[in-house]
C-alpha cells in the first residue's frame, strides 16, 4: 500500500489560512455589516396600569439609545407593541447589546421600577442574515385592558403558544422589510388596521408572562453563565472511587 505524501510545510504557513469565522466576517464587511446580527423577542408587564403609553415609549426610547451609544455596532432596530398592560418587543442588534439589555431587565425586575414590572424571554435568534426593521419603532395599540389578566383558556402547551407570538412578530417584520421606508412608517402608525392578523391577543401575552416554564431575564443569565459541559462523578480521575492497592484481606484470600 502506497504511503500518503508527507506534508513538509512549516507550521507557520498554516497561520495564513482563514477560519469559518473569518469568512463570515468578510461576507458581512462586503455588505456593510460590522458585527454578527442577533434577534431578541421578549414580553414585559407594565408596573402601573395607569401609566401613559407615551411614558412607556419614552422609557424604552431612552433605554435603547443608551444601549446603542454603548455598543460599537450597527445600532438597534426593532418594534415594540404597547398594550394596556403589556409590551411585546422584538430587538435586532449585536449579542453584547442583547446581553446588556437582559441584564438591565433583570435588574429592574428586582426593584420597584416605575414602568416595567417583570419580563419573559421568548426567543433569541443568533446570526440572522438580515434586519427586518429599518429603525426602532414603538406603536400603542387601541385596546381595552382585560378584566382578568392571563385568563386564557387553551389545551396547547407553552411550546406551541410561544411560536404563535414570535411568528406573528416576525411576519410583521417580513411585511415591513419589503416596503419603502415611507410606507413602513405609515404601516406602523396604523398597524392594527394594516396587519390585524399579526396582532397577538393580550390574554395570551398575560398567560405567557405568568407561566413559570418561560425563562425570566434572571433565569437566562444563570444559564448563560453556566458551563455547557457537566462532568460526571464517574469521569473524575482524582480522587479515585476505589482504592488503588488491593486490601490485605483480598490478597490473603487468594492463597487459602
Amino acid at each position: 500500500m502506497a504511503e500518503s505524501p508527507r506534508d513538509d510545510r512549516p507550521i507557520s504557513s498554516y497561520s495564513t489560512r482563514g477560519s469559518l469565522l473569518d469568512t463570515i466576517e468578510d461576507n458581512h464587511r462586503s455588505v456593510g455589516k460590522k458585527t454578527l446580527l442577533h434577534r431578541l423577542i421578549f414580553l414585559s408587564r407594565v408596573t402601573d396600569p395607569e401609566t401613559k403609553k407615551v411614558d412607556v415609549r419614552d422609557y424604552y426610547d431612552k433605554l435603547f439609545k443608551n444601549l446603542g451609544n454603548q455598543a460599537t455596532s450597527d445600532g438597534i432596530t426593532g418594534l415594540m407593541l404597547i398594550y394596556p398592560l403589556h409590551m411585546v418587543n422584538i430587538v435586532e442588534c449585536n449579542y453584547d447589546t442583547i446581553v446588556s439589555l437582559i441584564h438591565y431587565l433583570d435588574d429592574i425586575g428586582k426593584k420597584d421600577d416605575p414602568i416595567i414590572s417583570y419580563s419573559k424571554i421568548l426567543l433569541i435568534s443568533v446570526n440572522v442574515p438580515y434586519r427586518l426593521f429599518a429603525a426602532w419603532n414603538a406603536r400603542s395599540l387601541n385596546m381595552v385592558a382585560p378584566r382578568v389578566e392571563g385568563d386564557y383558556e387553551t389545551t396547547q402547551g407553552v411550546e406551541q403558544l410561544i411560536p404563535e407570538v414570535t411568528n406573528n412578530m416576525l411576519k410583521i417584520g417580513h411585511k415591513l422589510c419589503k416596503m419603502p421606508k415611507l410606507a413602513q412608517a405609515k404601516t406602523i402608525e396604523s398597524i392594527q388596521e394594516k396587519v390585524p392578523e399579526c396582532i397577538v391577543s393580550q390574554d395570551l401575552i398575560g398567560y405567557l408572562l405568568q407561566h413559570d416554564n418561560i425563562l425570566s431575564p434572571g433565569d437566562y443569565i444563570k444559564r448563560y453563565l453556566t458551563p455547557v459541559y457537566f462532568q460526571l462523578d464517574s469521569e473524575n480521575v482524582w480522587p479515585c472511587t476505589r482504592p488503588l492497592r488491593p486490601s490485605i484481606s483480598s490478597v490473603t484470600s487468594q492463597f487459602r
